[in-house]
């Protein structure tokens, strides 16, 4: 009887267990890392970017195309960027006037000579206007985001060069030319890291990893474009590891995903929202200092983000994938993954996930899953209260002279706590900088030390408000 009784007990554990890693199912086998995916809805078939040499124990370098069924090569894909098993990362994948655009090209594809970028037409790959490129030594860049504007394709990304013309980290192609979109170079006259490009309220947005001196104030990580000029938006991110990986608009505010913290001074943890006035919290964001949001998407009135994460809203445990419907955060199948979602589709009603991830619930399930399981044991949050910045409320400082040689005076409106300098990479200046006096209304800094270039100036006063502004050091 005993017998029959562990042999019942070992059928249940063996279903439950079964039945636990049926939420994802594996999806043909890539043989590395998933990073992009693209769905062409007119053919019904999806685009699927990455770090994979074979697909189905295809060679396919990179990229392929599949139905759902089988796998199709794009000619011989990204030969020349890839090894045994291996590619280097995709980080661009796109469509444009019925053409696939991808990224992160070193000088060829197929055997076609394309720098930083290509375009696949259904037959051959192409250049792209000579592609993108470093100027000063001629060796192919990185393009991070396309955007179609205006009847043109935005390119986004790490070059100074677009073609042969000396165009800064954004650039417009427009089937025929690439035109420049004004971004300033960098302190050293280098490109920016754009990463992520979207249009909202009748503005185009750039995001990523940079810091520009714009209207008078230097700004971090975001921007937007008006009548040809950039703008900060409300000063950027504060931290000086912030980045941004992804925009979306949704319910009429413009999300912000990627890494950045509320301890660094900005709003949201690793997730925001800009409502073109001031920022605003999406309830507590992601939970661990070290998690990375990477991708968000749009479906069914909901926002779906992924990335590197095991918890939302300090309270809901959640692995690498979560949703939000504006009000609260929810967990998504309460899986485990033991790697990072890169990006996330949905396809023909169904949900499709790409990233380094190899077990799911501690079984084999590599690189790349569909969602087949049901949510009945999904958590959510209650409805969350979002916290709002408060919009043009922060004190302004005066600066004299700027720029300057040897000695800064800083005008303050109120009793100030300290006074910190930070360079273009978000670096403190303290060994360099020295207080020399800080009355009621006035701080003295001798800043002879510093090297030439710009540099960033932070007061935190009494009251734990704080300011910033910048100047010049010659």
């Amino acid at each position: 009887m005993r017998i029959y009784h562990l042999l019942f007990l070992l059928i249940y554990l063996h279903i439950s267990y079964k039945l636990s890693s049926q939420n994802w199912a594996q999806v043909s086998e890539p043989s590395n890392t998933v990073t992009r995916i693209l769905i062409d809805t007119p053919k019904n078939v999806m685009y699927i970017g990455g770090g994979f040499k074979y697909f189905d124990s295809i060679v396919v370098n990179g990229i392929v195309q599949w139905d759902g069924v089988n796998a199709f090569p794009l000619g011989m894909g990204r030969s020349k960027d890839c090894w045994e098993q291996n590619c280097f990362d995709l980080v661009l994948l796109v469509k444009f006037n019925n053409e696939i655009y991808i990224g992160r090209i070193s000088d060829s594809i197929s055997g076609v000579a394309a720098k930083g970028i290509a375009r696949w037409n259904g037959q051959s790959w192409t250049d792209v206007g000579g592609g993108v490129s470093n100027l000063k030594t001629g060796e192919s860049a990185i393009p991070f985001d396309g955007y179609a504007y205006e009847g043109k394709l935005l390119i986004g990304g790490a070059f100074d060069q677009a073609g042969t013309d000396t165009i800064y980290s954004l650039s417009a192609w427009d089937n025929t030319k690439w035109q420049s979109l004004y971004v300033p170079p960098s302190q050293s006259g280098e490109s920016h890291f754009i990463t992520s490009l979207s249009y909202y309220k009748d503005r185009l947005y750039a995001a990523g990893n940079f810091i520009m001196y714009l209207d008078g104030e230097v700004t971090h990580d975001i921007a937007y474009l008006e009548d040809s000029i950039w703008h900060p938006v409300a000063g950027g991110l504060k931290g000086g590891l912030s980045y941004v990986n992804d925009m979306v608009v949704f319910e009429n505010e413009l999300y912000i995903c990627g890494y950045f913290q509320s301890a660094a001074g900005n709003v949201g943890n690793k997730i925001m929202r800009w409502d073109g006035h001031c920022w605003k919290s999406v309830g507590d964001g992601l939970c661990s200092q070290f998690d990375i949001a990477e991708r968000m998407l749009i479906h069914n009135n909901q926002l779906f983000v992924v990335g590197t994460f095991e918890c939302v809203n300090n309270e809901i445990p959640a692995s690498c994938i979560a949703s939000w419907d504006g009000d609260k955060w929810c967990s998504f199948g309460n899986s485990k993954f033991n790697n990072k979602i890169r990006d996330i589709a949905f396809w023909n009603d169904d949900l499709y996930i790409g990233g380094g991830f190899t077990e799911i619930d501690g079984h084999p399930v590599k690189y790349f899953a569909k969602w087949v399981g049901d949510h009945t044991t999904d958590t959510c949050s209650a409805p969350v209260v979002s916290v709002p910045a408060q919009p043009g409320g922060r004190p302004s400082l005066a600066l004299r002279p700027n720029p300057v040689s040897d000695m800064l005076r800083v005008a303050l409106p109120k009793a100030a706590v300290t006074v910190r300098v930070y360079d273009l990479a978000g670096r403190e200046m303290s060994g360099k900088t020295t207080l020399r006096a800080s009355e009621a209304l006035e701080a003295v800094l001798e800043v002879e030390a510093l090297p030439a270039g710009w540099y960033l100036l932070q007061v935190v006063f009494r009251d734990g408000s704080s300011a910033a502004a910048g100047f010049v050091k010659t």
